[in-house]
């Protein structure tokens, strides 16, 4: 009896020091976007542009922190472009504190190329790999990116809006 508690002991200490090794290595996994239509954007983005035949580009992780940036920058885009409800100047100001509060609290910025970004606004669900394409397009930027985000805002016609449901892509690069 003595013999089988003391194997017994010597075994839970071998599972628990192997559940703690393999809890430490999960560090950096993926996140999903929890709604349903972004995490069918973010499969579709990856699944697409590992077969894009302008370049091999591969999959992007998802970063909830960095959809919440993008949906308040999406709401500042849509208060200024569809019911320009700001100028601007506030617009761009607000574009501006935002990024450099990313920049700061979470280390990631747009990727861009020399003048253009690797982002996407469009008033409808990507669900074709011809959808993605001003993404991928701008391959150095999405090449250099790690991460996605994805905003949808229905721009509510009870708020003075066009009904339109926007969504806005994204694509990160850490900051050194």
């Amino acid at each position: 009896m003595k013999l089988f508690k003391k194997l017994l002991a010597v075994a839970m200490v071998a599972v628990l020091a192997l559940t703690v090794l393999t809890g430490c290595d999960a560090g950096d996994a993926s996140e999903v976007p929890s709604n349903a239509t972004e995490a069918r954007i973010y499969q579709n983005l990856n699944d697409y542009a590992s077969s894009y035949t302008g370049a091999v580009l591969g999959p992007l992780s998802y970063r909830k922190d960095l959809s919440d940036v993008a949906y308040q920058k999406l709401s500042l885009w849509i208060q200024y472009k569809i019911n320009e409800t700001i100028t601007k100047d506030e617009y761009d100001s607000g574009i501006k504190k935002l990024e450099a509060e990313c920049k700061a609290q979470y280390g990631y910025e747009v990727s861009k190329n020399v003048d253009d970004s690797c982002a996407m606004i469009a008033p409808f669900t990507p669900s074709k790999a011809d959808d993605f394409k001003p993404l991928y397009n701008n391959t150095n930027a999405y090449i250099n990116a790690t991460k996605v985000a994805i905003a949808r805002i229905e721009n509510k016609r009870s708020n003075g809006g066009d009904g339109v449901t926007y969504t806005m892509i994204e694509c990160y690069r850490e900051v050194n």
